[in-house]
């Protein structure tokens, strides 16, 4: 969230606090919400504030980064009105966070702090360290995704499965198999080799699949020492015909080896 002469004024404001960093004991517990309860109201006064007083709810870093406290008054003499609600506060001694959601965008920031006043002022010390603060992303939740993301991830994963090549000479013989009968082959056969032979009523297109580029090259040697009619080595497939096939069933078995990749 850029500065821009932006102001944060509250028409609305709910605050949901989550204690954090808490003592063992009772006092360490006061003084946790205490420094919680006082970044909370400096977060509403900002958001309440008119004109350059808020450049008094401003660390020494951001008042330098602004140019002065006469740059910052400047920057902040008009500004937009904008609901919000405190979602979260951290402490970490003298430094927190605070987790701030801006309607109607109802986008969520998170705003450093940090104590270098007096902490006898309005609040406790704290300052907003930071005014150019990224939108938050989409966090997860206990078990590492919230809903949506692990949605997300099974469905790419499944589309990853899916799309994937074949690696196997069985996956990509059945792969094969799936292609020519999709492309209207008949008759179609496989064995366990493994091979897959099929008929659209002329003689017979078969594919054998070999684990290696030199299985294949040693089968297509065997092969063409038979003279068929037909026969090439694409990777590790093995494309051959019995007698003369009907051309459609050639084009199957050729666009569906080519379609392995």
């Amino acid at each position: 969230m850029g500065r821009g002469g932006a102001r944060l004024i509250a028409i609305s404001v709910i605050a949901a606090l989550t204690l954090a960093a808490c003592g063992d004991d009772e006092s360490g517990s006061d003084s946790a919400a205490e420094d919680e309860a006082a970044i909370e109201q400096l977060f509403l006064d900002y958001a309440a504030v008119e004109g350059s007083d808020a450049c008094d709810l401003f660390s020494e870093k951001v008042i330098a980064g602004l140019g002065g406290r006469k740059a910052c008054e400047r920057d902040q003499a008009g500004a937009e009105s904008v609901t919000i609600k405190v979602d979260e506060i951290e402490v970490d001694g003298d430094t927190a966070q605070a987790l701030v959601t801006l309607f109607p965008e109802d986008k969520q920031y998170r705003f450093p702090v940090v104590r270098e006043g007096e902490a006898s002022d309005s609040y406790d010390g704290w300052r907003v360290d930071e005014l150019d603060v990224e939108e938050v992303t989409a966090e997860a939740g206990e078990d590492g995704a919230d809903e949506t993301t692990t949605e997300t991830t099974e469905e790419t994963n499944e589309e990853t499965v899916a799309e994937s090549p074949p690696q196997t000479p069985e996956q990509k013989a059945t792969a094969y198999r799936e292609c020519v009968e999709g492309r209207g082959a008949s008759d179609v056969a496989q064995d366990d080799f493994p091979t897959v032979d099929f008929s659209g009523g002329g003689s017979r297109v078969i594919a054998s699949f070999g684990s290696t580029e030199a299985d294949a090259k040693q089968g297509f040697a065997t092969i063409g020492q038979r003279d068929p009619f037909f026969v090439e080595r694409f990777g590790t497939v093995v494309l051959y015909t019995v007698g003369d096939p009907l051309a459609d069933d050639l084009d199957i078995g050729l666009a569906c080896v080519k379609e392995l990749g």
